[in-house]
C-alpha cells in the first residue's frame, strides 16, 4: 500500500493530491490547517510505530488495537459482568486500555470532521465507531497488518465521505 491509498471495502480509497488542491483552493482559510493535519497525521504515526516490533506487539497496529476495542465492546458497551470479572483475575489492566480503543477513534473521528476529511451525521458514538471499525478489520483482515490510525481513518472516511452529490 503507497502513502496516498488506504485500503477499504472491495476497493481503495485514495488521497488524492488533487481533491486536496481542490479543496484549498474552494477553502482558503483551510489551506494551512491542511499542512498542520500532515503534520499532526506525521507525528502521530510516528509516535505510534516501534521499531522492530511484530504488528501484534506494535501498540500502534490494528492487530493489536482490534482486541482491545473487542474487549471494549464486551465489558464497556455491553456490561457483560463475566467478560469484566475474567478480565479482573487474569488481566486488570486490560479493562482500562482497552478504552485506548474508544478515545482513539473518537480523536480520529473529530479530527477527521474538522478538516472535512468525513462527515458522519449527528449523534454517532463510540459504540458505533468502534463496532463499525472492528467489523471492516474482520472482513478485511488484511488491514490487521496496517497502522490503526490510517486503518480507522480509511474506514471513517469512505462510511462518511464530505463529498456532496452533484
Amino acid at each position: 500500500m503507497t502513502k496516498s491509498q488506504l485500503q477499504h471495502g472491495q476497493g481503495q480509497v485514495r488521497l488524492d493530491p488533487r481533491r486536496v488542491l481542490e479543496h484549498q483552493q474552494k477553502h482558503p482559510a483551510l489551506a494551512g490547517r491542511t499542512v498542520k493535519l500532515s503534520a499532526l497525521v506525521v507525528l502521530l504515526l510516528g509516535s505510534l510505530v516501534v521499531p522492530g516490533a511484530s504488528a501484534e506487539q506494535n501498540e500502534g497496529s490494528t492487530a493489536f488495537m482490534v482486541p482491545l476495542c473487542k474487549t471494549w465492546l464486551k465489558t464497556a458497551a455491553e456490561g457483560d459482568l463475566n467478560e469484566i470479572k475474567r478480565i479482573l483475575k487474569s488481566d486488570p489492566s486490560r479493562l482500562t486500555t482497552s478504552g485506548m480503543c474508544a478515545g482513539f477513534l473518537a480523536g480520529i473521528i473529530e479530527t477527521l470532521r474538522a478538516f472535512e476529511l468525513a462527515c458522519p451525521p449527528d449523534g454517532v458514538d463510540n459504540e458505533q465507531l468502534v463496532r463499525m471499525v472492528v467489523a471492516q478489520v474482520e472482513k478485511h483482515p488484511e488491514l490487521l497488518r496496517e497502522n490503526f490510525v490510517v486503518t480507522a481513518s480509511g474506514v471513517m472516511m469512505a462510511r462518511w465521505s464530505c463529498e456532496r452529490p452533484k
